[in-house]
């Protein structure tokens, strides 16, 4: 591309409609930044797309274990001015119901459980895909007594909530763990 502006200006500057030796060379040089510059934006961009990519679940939308053990440290260090609860979440009896249901049915189970903690999350409230059937919860500015009250209401929600699947109705039960920074 920066060739093509080149040789239309020195086409330009044979025709005299450019008047010194240098706005040819100028232009070209110009040009030539410009497309080099432009191909570093969209590289850069597609970057920033790809890293998005790789720290998020495909299934649930959610953060994965990668994204957690590289921000994990970031959260700690900041203990030292609030206390942060984290939640284990794990789905109860999963693999009897991949048996029963099928492993379609149990990744619908999966995705309506990240949805679930996603609905009770606040916004500085990080949820994480940490294993199969596994989801980590990090909760900054939280206390041990008010991160066992979130994971009880992520507990209940999908307690109470009727998953239904090719005319199957079912329900399901996770179970739910707590732990402090400024207690544990």
């Amino acid at each position: 591309a920066s060739f093509l502006f080149f040789a239309f200006s020195f086409v330009l500057f044979l025709n005299n409609y450019l008047f010194d030796y240098f706005t040819p060379l100028l232009f070209g040089w110009i040009c030539f930044i410009i497309v080099s510059f432009y191909r570093y934006f969209f590289t850069l961009l597609e970057n920033i797309q790809l890293r998005t990519k790789v720290a998020l679940d495909p299934l649930t939308g959610l953060y994965n274990r990668r994204f957690l053990e590289t921000n994990i440290n970031q959260a700690l260090e900041q203990c030292d001015h609030y206390e942060l609860s984290v939640l284990m979440v794990d789905i109860d009896n999963f693999k009897k119901i991949n048996d029963t249901y099928g492993h379609q049915f149990g990744d619908d189970v999966i995705k309506n459980v990240s949805f679930s903690i996603k609905e009770e999350l606040r916004k500085d409230d990080t949820a994480v895909r940490y294993g199969g059937e596994e989801f980590c919860v990090i909760l900054p500015k939280t206390s041990k007594s008010e991160g066992a009250e979130i994971g009880e209401r992520i507990r209940k929600k999908i307690e109470e909530h009727k998953f239904s699947y090719v005319n199957q109705v079912a329900q399901f039960t996770v179970s739910v763990g707590v732990a402090a920074t400024k207690t544990d």
